[in-house]
Formats: C-alpha cells, structure tokens, sequence
C-alpha cells in the first residue's frame, strides 16, 4: 500500500492500471479506493476483518483490494466463474493469521 500511495504523490498522473474497460492513474486510484476505504470503514470493517471480493478481474477488482487493505482488514479473492454452491462460503469466524 505505502508504495502505490507514495507513487500516487511522486507521479499522480502516471498510469497505474490498463485495462480493455480503461485506465487509472496513480491519483485516481488513490481517489477510488480511499472512497471505497472510507465506506468500508463507516460499515465497520477494519482491522481483523476479512473481506470477500467477488469480482472478475478488473479496474474495480484491483481498487477494491486496494481500499480493504487500506482499512486494515485482508480480503479473500472468490472466483466468480465458479458456481455458487461448488465450494462453501468463507466461515464468519475466519481470522486471517
């Protein structure tokens, strides 16, 4: 986190993430993901929390790993191509070590 943030201050407008969908810069990934952060944590998350992240890969998979960890908390990637009853859900009482 601390290396893309101060990347974020160094060269805001340098391209952090290419995608088919689009582009961010260093400053708007910034911007994104402290938003999601900052919402994260208004509905209790932070650290010791485990959050799952159902998402194909993307521009939002990578800013929403990016604002759990700014939280604090870990996340667990879910694949979202795998049918929803193949695995069972995380376990609410999973603590990351």
């Amino acid at each position: 986190i601390e290396l893309i943030l101060a990347r974020a201050q160094a060269a805001p407008t340098s391209l952090a993430i290419a995608s088919s969908a689009g582009t961010l810069s260093y400053s708007e990934l910034d911007q994104r993901s402290a938003e999601l952060a900052k919402t994260l944590q208004t509905s209790g998350i932070g650290p010791g929390s485990l959050v799952a992240i159902c998402l194909p890969r993307s521009i939002g998979s990578i800013v929403s790993a990016l604002a759990v960890l700014r939280t604090g908390a870990a996340y667990l990637p879910l694949d979202p191509s795998n049918p929803p009853n193949a695995s069972p859900p995380p376990s609410p009482t999973l603590r990351p070590p």
